[in-house]
């Protein structure tokens, strides 16, 4: 059986990935504006984790997207399931 590996973020809303989920660039979060905002430092989108994954030889990966609720809200996440191919 080939080698799995699962992914889930944490905290990450989709409307938030709504334009950055194609990118393959990671986005710094921390805002002096905004010091409430200290659940996260970054914003990995799905296409940077599957780029991240795909150099580590898990080149067959699909991402999931379900609903969390966090603190009275519902929040997007992702889950990404890669597997790398089978060795001969």
């Amino acid at each position: 059986m080939g080698q799995g590996l699962k992914v889930r973020t944490t905290r990450s809303r989709r409307q938030s990935f709504r334009g950055a989920r194609w990118l393959r660039s990671p986005q710094f979060r921390p805002d002096h504006r905004r010091p409430d905002r200290w659940d996260t430092w970054w914003l990995l989108p799905p296409r940077l984790v599957r780029e991240y994954l795909a150099i580590l030889g898990f080149t067959d990966a699909v991402v999931t997207w379900h609903r969390q609720i966090f603190r009275q809200r519902t929040m997007w996440l992702y889950t990404v399931v890669a597997r790398k191919p089978r060795l001969s």
